[in-house]
């Protein structure tokens, strides 16, 4: 019984090291590969002062801006499934009914995180016209940047050509 208590606590202590040493390697190797991602994709303005981050969607009202997929909250008791009356009647209808012709049913529904910063690569191309002309730029300026910053479909993971919106802001904003 002694020396099953002595080999166990070795092994404890042996993992406890182990763990530890693993831990490090990785963080040290994560921070020096991919600084921007090991510290959270943090956008910066000009004056170095942190904006935000590209994990995360944002909420624009400006015609300046791309549009993400909606945020909204429901309450705790309400069922959002996709055959519930009162999300068809709260959100689905009223989007769709003012949805420009030729966007994306994705951008009626919400995220499941409701903080998804990504939509498709089409739905950014049709919102592309109404930022150009907001913000007097040609509308191939906006292409060009879409087409940067788009990430390929990549089956299984997503089977669509996406971007980030955040990421197009905050070029927009030369952040």
């Amino acid at each position: 019984m002694k020396q099953d208590f002595i080999i166990s606590s070795w092994l404890f202590i042996l993992m406890v090291i182990v763990i530890t040493f693993y831990s490090l390697i990785i963080y040290t190797v994560g921070h020096k590969l991919w600084p921007s991602e090991a510290k959270g994709n943090l956008i910066h303005d000009k004056n170095g002062m942190v904006r935000g981050s590209f994990l995360l969607g944002q909420s624009y009202t400006s015609e300046r801006y791309f549009h993400g997929r909606p945020q909204l909250i429901f309450k705790d008791q309400c069922n959002v499934a996709l055959y519930n009356e009162e999300f068809w009647n709260k959100l689905l209808l009223p989007t769709v009914k003012n949805q420009s012709i030729g966007s994306d049913i994705i951008m009626s529904v919400p995220s499941n995180s409701m903080l998804d910063p990504y939509i498709t690569k089409n739905e950014a191309m049709n919102q592309a016209p109404k930022i150009a002309i907001a913000r007097k730029l040609p509308l191939q300026t906006l292409k060009n940047i879409i087409n940067t910053y788009n990430i390929k479909a990549l089956t299984p993971f997503f089977v669509l050509d996406i971007v980030n919106v955040t990421i197009l802001n905050s070029k927009l904003d030369n952040y």
